[in-house]
C-alpha cells in the first residue's frame, strides 16, 4: 500500500511511492487473509451487470491494455509477448 503522505501519493502517482508496503508478504496473510481492511480511496463497487469474475480481470486487463496503449500497436503490429499468464494472454488479445 502507498503511504499517502509523499509527494507522489499526494499527487495521484501511487506507483512511485518511497514507502510502499507490501501488503501480500508476511508476517501477516496480506490480501489472502479473510478479512482485509482497505483505504476506501482504493476501493470500487462493481456494477451489478459487471460479476465478480470479470471484475477479478479489470486489474490484469487494464495493465495488458496499458501496454499495448504504450508501445504503440497497432493492427498487424508484430511482436514478442514473453509470458502466458494473465497479463500476457490480454495483451495478446
Amino acid at each position: 500500500m502507498p503511504c499517502h503522505r509523499c509527494e507522489y501519493c499526494m499527487t495521484g502517482r501511487y506507483n512511485l511511492c518511497q514507502l510502499i508496503t507490501k501488503v501480500f508478504m508476511s508476517p501477516d496473510k496480506g490480501n489472502l487473509c479473510h478479512y482485509y481492511r482497505h483505504p476506501a480511496a482504493f476501493c470500487h463497487k462493481l456494477p451489478e451487470n459487471v460479476s465478480l469474475e470479470e471484475g477479478a480481470f479489470l486489474e490484469p486487463l487494464s495493465c495488458a491494455v496499458h501496454a499495448v496503449r504504450r508501445a504503440g500497436v497497432t493492427l498487424g503490429t508484430r511482436l514478442l509477448i514473453c509470458g502466458a499468464g494473465p497479463i500476457g494472454v490480454l495483451s495478446m488479445m
